[in-house]
Formats: C-alpha cells, structure tokens, sequence
C-alpha cells in the first residue's frame, strides 16, 4: 500500500483513507509548508493503480476471483482519486507538464478521456474529424485536452527539459518505480510522435468548433464504492469553459507545434490569433512564449505579415475561411473579388456553409455572393443576402448599365 508523509502533520495517509475522508485531499493541496502536492498525489495513485494491475494480471490464475474483483476496484479507486485531483488542479498542462513524467502524465490523460466516452457508443465514431466537434459534453473538453497535450509533448521533447522533482515515498522495501521511467517516458514520446498529425488535424477542427465546452470539476466526481466499484460521476455539475479561452489554447498549441514543423506563416497566423485575443483572457502563464515566438517569426520572415495577407486570400480563392481573418479582411477580399471574378461561385458558397448560419461573416459572405450572382446576371434570393448589401454595393467600383439594372 503506498503511504504519504506530510512533513508538517507527521501523518501518514494512505490511498485509502483518501476515498473514506473525501477532505483529506483539500487538507494535502492546502496545507502549508507542505512537501506533497497534487501532482505528487496523482503520480503516486496512478503508479499504485498500474503496480496491483501488473500484479493481478501475474496472479489472475490461481487468485481467489474476489480477491481479483477487489483489487480491480482498487485499481479504479485509484485512477478516480488521480482524476479528481487533475480536476481540482483545473486540467492545468502547465502545472502537469511541470511537475508530472510524460508517462504518467499520458496515463492520466487518457483515463480521464476514457471515463468521459464511456457512456457514449458514438464515441469512436466520432473520432472522424467531421463529428468531432459533437463529441458529448464533457468528453470534447477531455479530447481536446488529449490533443492539445499530445502536440505540446512532441514540441518539448525536443528542448532539454529539467530532470522533474519527485516526492520520494519512504515505505521499508519499496524500490519507487520513478527510478525506471526513463523507458516509459521515450515510449510515450515517440508515440505522441506517431499521432502528432492526427491531433493536429483534430485541433484545426476543433479550433473552428462553436459547441459549448464544459470542465469537469473535482466536484463531479464523488467517493466510489469500493465494495463494487462504481465510480460515480455527475455531469451535471460541470462548469462553462469559456470559448475564448479554449481557442486561445489551441491556437496557441497549434502555432508551437507549426513552428516546431517549421510552417512559419501557419504559425505566426496562430499566434497573431492569440495575441488578438490575449486582452479578453484570463491571467496565465499558458502563453508565456507568446511575445518570443512572434519576435522569433519577424526575426525569420520580416515580411511575415505580407505573407499572413496573401495566404489569407489563398484560402478565399479556395473557399476556406482563414482562421485570423477579420471582418475587414473579408468585407475587401470579396469587395475585390466582385471585381476581379477570381474566386468560383462553389467556393463561394463553400465559405458561406463553412460559417455558422446568421454569423457575420455569414451575413458578410451572402451579401457579397448575392451581389456576385447579380452582377453576372444570375438573379438569386437569400435569407442574409440584404444585412451587408449596402456594403458590397460601395464597394464595387464599375458596373455597367445592364449589371446597374439587375442591382436595382
């Protein structure tokens, strides 16, 4: 049974009177001067889970099947607690990536996920990048937060990081398996490594994504029974995770993990984005690289945000709207494109369904396409096509006698 000592109370507590006393945790987190923090509760329930899990799966042969069901609701005990504290921590990377090895760490993550799809048949549907963003409340903050963490592992495997500072476990004959994770660590990288495009790809989804997000707290996860391991979970109490919030932090994984791939202009169009945003966001050390990466990029490209502008019209031409671009942007590219006539009406309307209907860059789009189809003597009715006509029409600069008529 693992043990933690608190250096101010001379106490020992084991995991168990964790799930009996459910304020013992705020008591560790809180208490002053205290050597164990969260983190360290969450390495040590999590490596207890994996150490009677690789013992029972040794013994499951001649083991009393009861002794293996209560060892098993031991090993969900454990995972429970470590959740409950991540939550409590507020899914803090930051703070994870500090003070967790990436082996653990990714344990927890996706045991985390687990326990918010469970109840979703639909999950692994989901998965596709088309319906990620319907992924059930609250596993799309769970997923995202997979992703996010997944691309921030790959950037910082490659800087030389500071050997993380464990809590050491003074019990007679425990060898702390913290001694080996070197091999572990390396495995869970090069995995990271593997799935790197595929979180990127979820991220660039999600990103987009206008569903609500909810953080599960350490309040939606309650004591469980350890007699049939029931794990009891209530979603309903759930917090609003403000959207701005989580675009900020994924655009800003987005942009180091483009710049880590070298793709200079998609990054500096992430952190541009973040920095338009930094304002409105709470106080946080989660973009404390923001102002080095910017200078770092201006450094490389001095023309950086000519080439953030023509990229922003290549996505136009092709119909995909840039994810930094303002309303300004949009209202004189296609100002110019009801000139120019380079962009095809399909990737007009492409940009109009990729736009949640009654936004106003939809408003925006459908102004200028109505005044398009006009002016190329294609009459056409759309409910928005009237909230920036006024607009679109200033803009365009000759028109002949018959478009003047079909405007009219």
């Amino acid at each position: 049974m693992s043990e933690f000592t608190s250096s101010v109370s001379s106490q020992t507590a084991s995991w168990f009177e964790f799930l009996l006393n459910p304020t013992l945790i705020d008591t560790f987190l809180t208490e002053d001067n205290l050597d164990i923090t969260g983190t360290d509760l969450i390495i040590q329930f999590l490596i207890s889970a994996n150490l009677i899990e690789q013992k029972t799966k040794l013994k499951t042969a001649t083991e009393n099947p009861n002794d293996i069901e209560l060892k098993d609701n031991r090993i969900r005990a454990l995972r429970h607690l470590a959740i409950k504290i991540a939550a409590k921590l507020n899914w803090d990377l930051v703070v994870i990536e500090k003070r967790i090895p990436v082996a653990v760490a990714s344990d927890l993550i996706h045991c985390f996920v687990r326990l918010t799809t469970q109840t979703d048949k639909n999950y692994k549907d989901r998965e596709q990048l088309q319906l990620l963003s319907k992924v059930d409340e609250p596993a799309l903050f769970a997923v995202q937060l997979l992703h996010r963490w997944t691309v921030r592992t790959v950037v910082q495997s490659s800087f030389p990081m500071k050997p993380i500072k464990i809590f050491q476990v003074n019990v007679a004959g425990y060898v702390n398996p913290l001694q080996h994770m070197r091999g572990p660590n390396e495995n869970v990288i090069e995995m990271a490594r593997a799935k790197v495009r595929e979180s990127i790809q979820a991220l660039e989804v999600l990103l987009e994504c206008k569903s609500a997000v909810r953080i599960p707290v350490d309040a939606c996860f309650d004591l469980i029974d350890i007699e049939n391991g029931l794990v009891p979970c209530d979603w309903s109490r759930t917090q609003v995770y403000p959207l701005i919030e989580c675009t900020a932090r994924i655009a800003y994984d987005l942009g180091s993990i483009y710049f880590y791939e070298q793709n200079y202009v998609n990054a500096y169009t992430m952190f541009r984005r973040v920095h338009d945003l930094k304002s409105q966001l709470e106080p946080s050390n989660y973009f404390s690289s923001l102002d080095g990466y910017l200078t770092s990029l201006q450094s490389i490209n001095p023309s950086m945000e000519q080439s953030l502008l023509t990229k922003t019209k290549e996505r136009f031409l092709m119909g995909i709207p840039p994810p930094r671009a303002s309303v300004e942007d949009y209202i004189s590219i296609l100002a110019e494109d009801n000139e120019r006539k380079e962009m095809t009406m399909a990737a007009r309307y492409r940009l109009e369904e990729r736009h949640e209907v009654g936004s106003q860059q939809y408003k925006i789009v459908c102004s200028f396409n109505l005044v398009r189809c006009l002016l190329d003597g294609r009459p056409t009715n759309t409910q928005y096509g009237f909230d920036y006509l006024e607009t679109a029409l200033q803009r365009l600069k000759q028109v002949t006698p018959k478009q003047q008529s079909l405007l009219n």
